[in-house]
């Protein structure tokens, strides 16, 4: 349980920096915000 917590945990962090990278790239970050 408490691995699989983690496990999201990382994944979502390792997520929402892979999407910011895009956005900031693509420009959409201000767009989004």
């Amino acid at each position: 349980m408490t691995n699989s917590s983690h496990e999201t945990s990382n994944i979502e962090r390792q997520r929402g920096s892979v999407m910011r990278f895009i956005d900031s790239r693509s420009g959409f970050a201000s767009t989004k915000q």
